[in-house]
């Protein structure tokens, strides 16, 4: 139930716009670079897909530049104890 909960809120688009924030501003400021990212996709535990993804150096230089980044998650990793 909680993880159907959670998969229908990450599908939602304010949702999606938060964890972007969330997760870009966090990136930039621990690398010292410059991360955006338009707009993510997660299919249930399988896929994510990333969208408009920029990331540049503290000089400004483009490192990434992409329309679209796919991501396979088939491992299940988060559900594995370390």
């Amino acid at each position: 139930m909680l993880l159907t909960t959670v998969w229908v809120l990450i599908q939602m688009p304010p949702v999606q716009n938060w964890l972007i924030d969330k997760v870009t501003s966090r990136l930039s400021k621990d690398l010292q670079a410059k991360i955006e990212i338009g707009r993510i996709d997660l299919s249930l535990f399988n896929k994510l897909n990333l969208q408009q993804v920029l990331i540049q150096d503290r000089q400004k230089d483009t490192i990434l530049s992409a329309g679209e980044i796919t991501v396979n998650i088939t491992d299940w990793f988060f559900l594995k104890k370390i």
